[in-house]
């Protein structure tokens, strides 16, 4: 008696690891809505700089580069917008609202500051394209906005 439960619980066991084989555990890939033409106009700002140093369909490292001769600040290193490049134009890509904190990051004036970044979660993941992160930066006060963009594509 003790032999046949012990050899139904292996046996279950090992139906059980057959049935996850084969399986992947990806998300699913999203196919996003692409909106209005982008009117933003981007990378004014003498002394700082948004450069993409790695990507592909789901993510990114990205750099700042602040040599403006201040210290700049920005919203949570993970919040961005991304637009898509299509018929010469740069387009929105519409995602719904999303949840921020009111987190602010300081860029000390001569700081350069890679950050390494998922989308997938808001955007999935990318079909071919090319694209550009959008990022929006601040001095002290708020009304001293300026917008970095920095373009890749995937293949």
């Amino acid at each position: 008696m003790k032999h046949r439960a012990l050899f139904a619980a292996i046996l279950a066991l090992v139906l059980l690891g057959l049935t996850a084989c084969g399986k992947k555990n990806t998300a699913p890939e999203r196919i996003f809505q692409i909106g209005e033409v982008s009117d933003i106009v981007t990378n004014t700002e003498p002394g700082i700089s948004l450069s993409i140093l790695a990507s592909d369909a789901s993510s990114a490292t990205y750099r700042i580069v602040n040599e403006t001769g201040r210290d700049l600040f920005t919203d949570h290193m993970q919040v961005y917008a991304l637009q898509v490049r299509q018929d010469g134009a740069w387009h929105f890509i519409d995602i719904g609202p999303r949840a921020s904190t009111s987190e602010a990051y300081r860029v000390k004036d001569g700081e350069t500051r890679d950050v390494e970044t998922s989308w997938e979660a808001d955007y999935g993941v990318l079909p071919a394209g090319t694209y550009r992160l959008v990022k929006s930066f601040f001095t002290f006060t708020i009304h001293d906005k300026f917008i970095l963009s920095a373009e890749f594509t995937v293949g």
